[in-house]
């Protein structure tokens, strides 16, 4: 299934205005010379071939990526679309090797599925007329092929197979000049005279151009993180190594970066128990640029921890290690007194509880202070392949209080809270290896853990108007869910004889 033409037209329109680029008139030049192409070819469908041309590029809509990215991209898209024929496009258009491309073993999902996808299918004349012509076809009119190839050369350097993939090109150019009964370059306007033009590589205003700010070997722009959020994260894939550009709006206050910043060179460059930072050309660690704050760090080569009692007791080891570090002052921005929440719920029929619940919290500014991250879970931790646990997202990172630190999971991500139903049902099993992780087998005391179900209480609230008015009452039920569960999972620690 395919859109029409106007339909196509349009995508192309509507993704130029996200993502403004060369890529556009190209798309629009490649459905050009694959029209013309396919229209001197007996048995071939012009406008599908039209079609499939303008909508190759099309996951290029979401940003400057890479090859599989885009291609990845620009699949899933028109598969929702329900345009298949278009959608096999953007998977075959960039490997004219096809399943000879794949010659390694792929680690991003997008490789994967494309090298799954490509294995199962046989290149027919659609596929190849949009290979061919996707190295004809430039922003400003058509080129023979040798021009298009130095200028993909000059853009990205020489790439493994891009000689096999030209004589592919050349042999698929001549197969269908055969066909045509003349030279594909009869049927492409003006080709004479825009292949002797020499304009200067592109050089995008978007992501890369904020990595000029970094001395990068040959880098080319990945897979992008949490796509709904209001940061830029970005892998970046360099011939001497990957890494991952965050950027923040820059309307985060300057204050705010720096601290993170000095965060990250404390406990990655100084522990390594965080990404590392690298040094941008000036020597700071931070750079102003294209509307963000960027800064440039270590890609973690591992997984996302994940809630499971194995990970959770690899967490609490590391928390343990986080805490009792020493040498950083800078404070976190998180908030250790309680005074500001006796503002909150005036007009709610729990407030008396809720302020018992804060009467009995203690001062947390007076209690153990030590390096803290504030919002420690299997969602801000990564699990290198060495076993090592990394924490990430160090926005309020800094000295503050040890039990609101420790307390953060024990309501926030131990109870189950089911939105449909409102049933709740309690982890005990990731609070006891949480625990266990951290105390080993020390043990704790009851007077510790009645500091830390406190600071999961204090945590909690601290979030309890952050989801809006409508959460507010659904939060009120989960905190005493919470609670009312400390004295039972006391009772299980020490049933447990490892505690």
């Amino acid at each position: 299934m395919l859109p029409t033409v106007e339909e196509a037209l349009k995508e192309l329109e509507t993704a130029g205005q996200m993502n403004p680029g060369p890529w556009v008139k190209h798309s629009m030049n490649t459905g050009l010379a694959a029209r013309n192409i396919a229209e001197n070819v007996p048995g071939m469908d012009a406008q599908k071939a039209y079609i499939v041309g303008l909508l190759h590029d099309i996951g290029r809509r979401f940003g400057v990526t890479d090859i599989p990215t885009h291609v990845y991209d620009g699949y899933r898209y028109c598969m929702e679309k329900g345009w298949d024929e278009a959608a096999r496009i953007c998977m075959t258009h960039s490997y004219l090797l096809m399943s000879d491309e794949f010659n390694y073993e792929p680690k991003t999902e997008a490789e994967q599925a494309i090298k799954a996808y490509i294995a199962g299918c046989t290149a027919d004349d659609y596929d190849r007329l949009i290979q061919l012509c996707d190295s004809l076809a430039v922003d400003y009119g058509f080129v023979i092929l040798e021009k298009r190839f130095v200028d993909v050369t000059r853009r990205y350097g020489i790439m493994e197979g891009y000689i096999k993939g030209w004589e592919v090109a050349f042999a698929i150019k001549e197969n269908f000049e055969s066909r045509m009964g003349c030279s594909i370059y009869d049927v492409l306007p003006d080709i004479g005279r825009t292949t002797l033009l020499t304009p200067k590589p592109w050089k995008p205003t978007g992501i890369e151009g904020a990595l000029k700010h970094w001395d990068l070997n040959a880098p080319r722009i990945g897979e992008q993180f949490n796509k709904d959020s209001g940061r830029l994260i970005y892998k970046i894939t360099t011939a001497s190594g990957d890494y991952l550009l965050k950027g923040l709006p820059d309307s985060t206050p300057e204050d705010t970066v720096a601290g993170n910043v000095k965060a990250h060179l404390f406990l990655g460059n100084g522990h390594g128990m965080a990404p590392k930072l690298y040094p941008a050309k000036t020597g700071e660690y931070y750079v102003k640029d294209l509307g963000h704050w960027f800064y440039l760090m270590e890609f973690i080569d591992g997984r996302q921890m994940e809630e499971t009692t194995e990970d959770e007791y690899k967490l609490g080891q590391a928390t343990r290690k986080m805490h009792a570090l020493q040498g950083y002052s800078d404070l976190s921005p998180m908030t250790q007194s309680k005074d500001r929440y006796y503002t909150w719920f005036r007009d709610k029929e729990f407030v008396k509880e809720f302020d018992a619940i804060l009467d009995a919290l203690p001062d947390f500014s007076k209690l153990d202070q030590c390096f803290v991250h504030t919002d420690i879970g299997p969602h801000n931790a990564m699990l290198r392949t060495d076993g090592d646990v990394v924490f990430i997202d160090l926005d309020d990172s800094g000295i503050g209080s040890r039990y609101l630190d420790l307390g953060w999971p024990f309501i926030m991500q131990f109870v189950d809270f089911n939105d449909e139903t409102e049933e709740m049902t309690y982890r005990f099993d990731l609070a006891k290896s949480f625990l266990r992780g951290y105390y080993g087998g020390d043990g704790i005391s009851r007077e510790e853990y009645d500091l830390v179900f406190q600071g999961a209480a204090q945590m909690h609230i601290s979030y309890m108007q952050a989801y809006g008015p409508y959460a507010v009452d659904s939060l009120w039920k989960i905190l005493r869910f919470g609670m009312d569960q400390r004295q039972m999972l006391w009772n299980m620690i020490h049933e447990d004889e490892a505690l």
